[in-house]
């Protein structure tokens, strides 16, 4: 099954913002929507269900969540997250 031209385009948008973080006080809140987002979009498809690769997004906003209030360690983390949306082409 082919990836929806809507879910590319969304997936393309995420990354590029995990690419430039910007410098907010919300970080971890913006960055929490986005990971959902992801992981909607992945679940929507039976070869990603419970991948790896939904595992590691979940991976990622349990270590946001824990450290709301440290911006560096939710940086440091959500910078992560290009490196995996890019994985998502091997399952396509």
């Amino acid at each position: 099954m082919k990836m929806k031209n809507e879910h590319v385009f969304k997936l393309s948008e995420i990354n590029a913002y995990f690419f430039d973080l910007p410098f907010v006080n919300d970080i971890a809140r913006q960055g929490l929507i986005r990971l959902d987002e992801c992981i909607s979009i992945l679940n929507y498809y039976p070869q990603t269900q419970n991948s790896a690769l939904v595992y590691q997004f979940q991976n990622i906003k349990s270590v946001v969540l824990e450290n709301e209030k440290n911006s560096d360690i939710v940086r440091n983390t959500l910078s992560k997250v290009p490196s995996i949306i890019n994985d998502i082409r091997s399952y396509f």
